[in-house]
């Protein structure tokens, strides 16, 4: 059985719904944040102008998610499953 920790980003309708980890206290420190750069039709109030390499900003949504005790087995994806589905 595979020991390393497990991280598992959860999506729904094509949104983060959570980011969950059968070890999440390893995680208890980071924010992850994601960036969306598709918002085409948001209301401006929403958006945040986010610092480009070329000093520039460009508008996107974001959102910041802790991770959470998974409520699901994450133990489903094995290294040998996992070889089989990049192949």
């Amino acid at each position: 059985m595979d020991q390393r920790s497990k991280i598992a980003v959860v999506l729904q309708a094509g949104f983060i719904s959570d980011i969950v980890s059968d070890t999440p206290e390893l995680f208890s420190d980071i924010d992850f944040i994601v960036i969306d750069y598709d918002c085409e039709g948001v209301e401006e109030e929403a958006l945040t102008d986010i610092p480009q390499s070329d000093e520039e900003t460009s508008k996107a949504i974001i959102s910041i998610h802790k991770v959470e005790k998974a409520k699901i087995n994450l133990n489903f994806m094995s290294p040998k499953n996992h070889e089989a589905s990049e192949g």
